[in-house]
């Protein structure tokens, strides 16, 4: 009962250990796509929003990168990627 339990709160602590068996090389390119797609439209405008504020242009790169960086980790990929659709 302990090991469920505690293999349960890892899981909550780390979601992505949920989605990881599901990962293949189809979604793990279409993932990389998006990533991708997303710095090229995201990035330039998190450094604008900098430069408008008058802050140095790397503060907007981290303020950019780092809150994905983390989501990534943390939420669902068919979450955080509403286009795809669930395979069961």
């Amino acid at each position: 009962m302990k090991k469920y339990l505690l293999h349960e709160r890892i899981q909550k602590i780390l979601p992505f250990l949920l989605w990881w068996p599901t990962v293949n090389s189809r979604t793990l390119r279409t993932d990389f796509l998006a990533g991708l797609t997303d710095a090229i439209v995201v990035l330039p405008l998190w450094v604008t929003f900098a430069t408008i504020a008058r802050m140095p242009p790397v503060y907007g790169l981290y303020a950019g990168m780092v809150p994905a960086a983390i989501a990534h980790y943390l939420v669902r990929h068919d979450v955080w990627f509403p286009g795809r659709q669930r395979q069961h």
